[in-house]
This record gives structure tokens, sequence and C-alpha cells, in this order.
């Protein structure tokens, strides 16, 4: 299905799943959730400065605090275009150029989608040499899993399985990526404090008990050989000069200089 044709039907996976979506990080527990999320990632998007971002998510909650100069928020629809600067495509075909945002953030995209490699791949593309690449995912260790709590719903609903920080650091591995660091939140709130949970998971970055983390990545660097200057201009020169000049050429070190005779 093109772009065009997915844009044109008044209902899809897509959009249901954006819908849905909106409705849950509007309940009471989902923002939660949310301030929790925007506090951990807030500060490394400050860091993230360039020109272009990019958010993929059913919630603009986070690009706001990257100090770039254009924001781009992904839309799975044009009813559902009502943030500043939409994006209205399949996250799995964005029509941007190869590395050309400086911040991409991925918001529980990866669980939801049927095709989350192809959304990797494709976020991965778009992002610049020396940008960052932000994934924020449901962690599969959480407290919802040993608790009905309320993502529980949320899991029975995913079209993939929720995988681990270690798990996606292999499929950004997969498309040249290296994960820079892991930061875990979301932990269970305790009967009487609440917060204390949060603060202590957060401080020593326990992943047991977090129900969300956030991947913090960037493009690998291609290592580059250096051409020796000797043997670059060995190469191009002839013999004759490079002997003068004492270059080493094709291996062979030439010999001493001749002595100058007297008057010369």
């Amino acid at each position: 299905m093109s772009n065009l044709e997915h844009l044109m039907r008044p209902f899809g996976p897509w959009a249901e799943w954006y819908a849905r979506n909106e409705a849950f990080w509007a309940e009471p527990g989902g923002q939660r959730l949310l301030r929790n999320e925007r506090a951990v990632l807030g500060p490394r998007l400050e860091q993230a400065r360039g020109r272009f971002g990019l958010e993929l998510s059913s919630v603009d909650a986070f690009l706001n605090a990257a100090p770039v100069g254009k924001r781009i928020y992904w839309a799975p629809s044009v009813e559902h275009a009502a943030k500043p600067s939409p994006l209205v495509c399949l996250p799995t075909a964005l029509p941007l150029p190869d590395a050309s945002m400086d911040a991409v953030v991925l918001h529980h995209m990866l669980e939801s989608m049927p095709s989350p490699h192809q959304v990797l791949k494709e976020a991965a593309r778009v992002t610049s040499d020396k940008g960052r690449l932000f994934v924020v995912a449901w962690n599969p260790l959480g407290a919802s899993r040993f608790s009905g709590r309320y993502l529980s719903a949320l899991r029975r609903e995913s079209r993939t399985a929720w995988r681990t920080a270690q798990q996606l650091g292999d499929w950004l591995a997969f498309v040249d990526f290296k994960v820079v660091g892991v930061h875990y939140c979301n932990f269970p709130s305790a009967f009487r404090k609440e917060g204390r949970f949060e603060t202590l998971g957060r401080r020593y970055n326990m992943p047991l008990g977090a129900d969300s983390f956030v991947i913090e990545a960037s493009r690998k660097g291609v290592p580059v050989q250096p051409i020796p200057v000797r043997q670059a201009l060995g190469k191009w020169l002839p013999a004759s000069f490079t002997n003068r000049a004492g270059i080493a050429c094709d291996g062979v070190q030439p010999g001493p200089p001749r002595a100058k005779k007297d008057g010369q």
C-alpha cells in the first residue's frame, strides 16, 4: 500500500493505534508514566543540538526540550495532524533525506507496530552522522509483568513482544548504531511515599522493576586508514626527486645524500 492510499483511508491500523495511545496517555496512570519519561529523556535531548528534529509518537511530549531549529512531528493520517510541522506518512517509509535529522525520538513505536525492524531502520536512516537516536520502550522486566496494573491491557494489545534493552541494542547494531546509554524509569510507587522507588531506581539505574527505559544511540564511526605522506608522494613523484629529497618509495629506503664538493 502506498502512502497516498493509506492517507485516503478513514481508518487504519496506524490511526487506530494512534487514537488508542492518545487515550491511554490522557489517563492519570499514563500521565505519571509520561512525566517520568520526560524527566529522563529531557536532559539528554537538551544536548542534541542541530537544525532538525523528528519525533515519532502519539504525544508531543519530548522534542520541545531539544534545541533544534525545526521540529517535525509524525502523524499517521491527516485527521491526526494537529501538531505543528506534521509529517503525515507511514513510519516505515519516511519521505526524508538520508542523515537529515539531528535528533530522532521513537516513543513506544517498536512494541506496537507490525513491522518494528523497518520502523527502526527508517529512523536510523534519517539520523545524521553526529545526531542522536532516542528509543523509548516498555521493559519486559517491569513491575507490570507481575501485577495487574494498567499496563497489562496495553501489553496484551501490543503487536509485537516487549524486548529488553540488550535485545534492542542488537537491533541498533544491525543498522550500524551503538548504544551510548540506557536509562530506566517508571518504577512502582511506594505505598506512603510517592516517587521514593522512582528516585532510588533512577539513581542506581536498575532494570528490574522499571516499566520503561530510554536508549540513547549514535551512529558508529567508520574507521579511516590514513595514507602516509611519504607513500602518497612516492606514487606521484619521480624516483629521482624522492631519492634526492630523502623520501622512501615502494618500501625502499633512499641512500644517503651525495656530499657536496668544494665550491658547489
